[in-house]
């Protein structure tokens, strides 16, 4: 694949161990002498794909200022449009939507990260950046699987995380929507087709102020602050963002909005006695996550991942986190706004440690 900025990105397959067959994209470095870095994995968030990197201005900053050192990955997490297979059933089948943050932690990452360290030769403890959805994986994941974690990776960046959500300024009425969809048997949300697109390219490109609209109702209270660039930001949502994943992956974050817990997925007692032992989900207790060097970025008027949410994560996190950083009038879309904000803290970051 060749980025919009000429970069080539080798396209790796990962199937996981219940059968999903997952695009990984490395980045083509023209410097090779690759064996000898360490490995960086950026995971994407909700609805996305690996393009919020290889497709807009702040990603290839970043490839251009971590590569240096990183060998970089990126991974699309099953059901967005990258990432359709599975060895058993077709994703015409309602199983394969059968998923949600919580499968992605436990099946993808660590199929990802085993390859990755196959592929590379390379042993040593690799780094991962978790953005939104992409820090609600790695979480879950570190509290099911912690000594895997411990043995795998040297450090994990968590950009806007998403906790339990008590502060949240998500309005319930999108909570009602997604019920809606489930009871009319819906099961997942794709990609727009062609036409779709296109005709989301052309309105969001002439009426920018749409976006900004969404923008203040779900995801940042300021986006003229947080959006460096919002006719670059509209491109994007119309020709990128929108990458498909399941209506599951909403059901669980409106679980967790909705009961303020960071939980597993809430089937009901009956059903959860027999996948979980007990009548309540369990909760992804990060009070027991050890031996993880964390790094924190957040916005401090994020509308998803409240700032005092966040600050909660952090605690909860106690000496794992070797940097917190919260940037004030900064919102969910963090990587939009101007690199003078967040570019220099984040790659120091990356770029000083041993």
């Amino acid at each position: 694949m060749i980025s919009r900025y000429g970069k080539h990105f080798i396209n790796h397959k990962v199937t996981t161990k219940d059968g999903y067959i997952l695009s990984l994209f490395e980045y083509n470095n023209p410097n090779k002498n690759e064996i000898k870095k360490e490995n960086l994995i950026i995971q994407h968030g909700l609805q996305d794909s690996s393009d919020f990197i290889t497709q807009t201005p702040s990603g290839n900053d970043i490839i251009d200022s971590l590569s240096c050192k990183y060998r970089l990955w990126l991974p699309n997490s099953r059901g967005n449009k990258y990432s359709m297979e599975n060895t058993g059933f077709s994703n015409k089948n309602d199983i394969f939507w059968d998923f949600s943050f919580q499968e992605m932690g436990k099946y993808d990452i660590p199929a990802v990260i085993d390859h990755i360290q196959n592929e590379s030769k390379n042993q040593n403890k690799l780094a991962y950046i978790g953005v939104s959805q992409g820090t609600a994986l790695m979480t879950s994941a570190l509290t099911d699987n912690l000594q895997y974690f411990q043995e795998k990776l040297g450090l994990y960046v968590a950009v806007v995380p998403v906790f339990d959500s008590k502060k949240s300024l998500i309005p319930k009425y999108e909570m009602k929507n997604i019920q809606f969809h489930e009871k009319a048997g819906k099961y997942n949300i794709s990609p727009p087709g062609k036409l779709k697109k296109a005709f989301f390219s052309r309105l969001f490109t002439k009426y920018p102020q749409i976006v900004k609209h969404l923008l203040k109702n779900f995801t940042d209270k300021n986006p003229d602050f947080d959006i460096h660039s919002i006719n670059d930001f509209s491109e994007f949502i119309a020709n990128y963002l929108l990458s498909g994943c399941s209506l599951k992956c909403y059901s669980h974050f409106s679980q967790i909005l909705l009961n303020k817990k960071f939980q597993a997925f809430d089937y009901g007692p009956i059903k959860n006695i027999k996948i979980y032992g007990q009548s309540d989900p369990p909760l992804f207790d990060t009070k027991l996550i050890k031996g993880i060097p964390i790094a924190i970025f957040a916005g401090e008027d994020d509308l998803i991942c409240n700032i005092d949410d966040v600050k909660e994560f952090r605690d909860s996190l106690s000496e794992n986190v070797i940097y917190f950083k919260s940037y004030a009038n900064a919102g969910h879309s963090i990587f939009w706004s101007s690199k003078d904000l967040w570019f220099s803290d984040f790659t120091s970051l990356l770029l000083d440690r041993v």
